[in-house]
């Protein structure tokens, strides 16, 4: 995938600012943090077709200030030219201009793993990708891919080891309920080889 293509349209950019005024309060403290919010944003250059927009919460009345990333880039999935929005970090007046700007390098570098993860492919499928089932991932949990636990094979190797390719079954050591956990789950006795 070639991105260093694609440019940005100027109309289809998105504000840097989405705040609907009309369904919001504007208090002197809102407006306060608001200046400032894009006061910080302003300085921001994150280069790679992006930027950072300020949002507010549509669903709650006079909800919380929110930044996400907008990025024109390819979509991996219909091959088409554009704009892609990251998680949105939601913000507290109370936070230092410096957790402000490592909000927007995190949500910054959440946004290029997740592009990374939609994008790597190995035998046309995506074994990182970002959208994959918790559930699916639960099932397969417990395959893992580890050195041997000896290292008896290292000699094998130039560089000093080889990497042996075991499938284990690990079971996490099992513990008893605390009487909270037993109540909350309805649990009246916990026997040492019930599953939790």
């Amino acid at each position: 995938m070639q991105v260093t293509n694609i440019s940005i349209e100027k109309e289809k950019a998105p504000s840097m600012l989405d705040v609907d005024n009309d369904i919001h309060e504007v208090t002197p403290e809102n407006k306060m943090f608001l200046d400032r919010l894009m006061e910080l944003v302003s300085r921001v250059d994150l280069g790679m077709n992006c930027r950072v927009r300020i949002g507010r919460d549509h669903e709650v009345p006079n909800g919380r200030y929110y930044f996400q990333i907008a990025c024109w880039r390819m979509d991996v999935i219909t091959k088409k030219a554009g704009w892609g929005y990251g998680g949105k970090a939601y913000l507290s007046p109370h936070m230092t201009d410096s957790e402000l700007f490592q909000i927007m390098f995190g949500l910054y570098k959440g946004y290029w793993e997740h592009e990374a993860r939609e994008n790597f492919e190995v035998d046309g499928v995506r074994p990182f990708g970002p959208h994959i089932s918790t559930e699916a991932l639960i099932s397969v949990a417990r395959k893992v891919d580890v050195r041997s636990a000896k290292h008896v094979e290292d000699t094998d190797s130039p560089m000093g080891g080889k990497i042996s390719n075991i499938e284990i079954n690990y079971s996490p050591p099992r513990r008893e309920m605390t009487s909270l956990e037993r109540a909350a789950h309805g649990v009246r006795q916990v026997r040492a080889h019930d599953d939790f």
